[in-house]
């Protein structure tokens, strides 16, 4: 898990710059930018256990 949220959390903070500001996360906020790392965490997880 601590892996998923690891790289799921690079991979947002790398698209960050390139998404719509309706994404852009602000700190301390439940907000669409949270959501979508969120989802990317979530990805990465289901996918992680699906390989191992």
């Amino acid at each position: 898990m601590l892996l998923a949220v690891l790289l799921g959390n690079l991979a947002y903070f790398l698209l960050a710059p390139h998404l719509p500001n309706v994404f852009a996360h602000d700190m301390f906020q439940v907000d669409a930018g949270l959501l979508l790392d969120l989802g990317i965490c979530a990805a990465l997880y289901l996918a992680i256990r699906k390989v191992v």
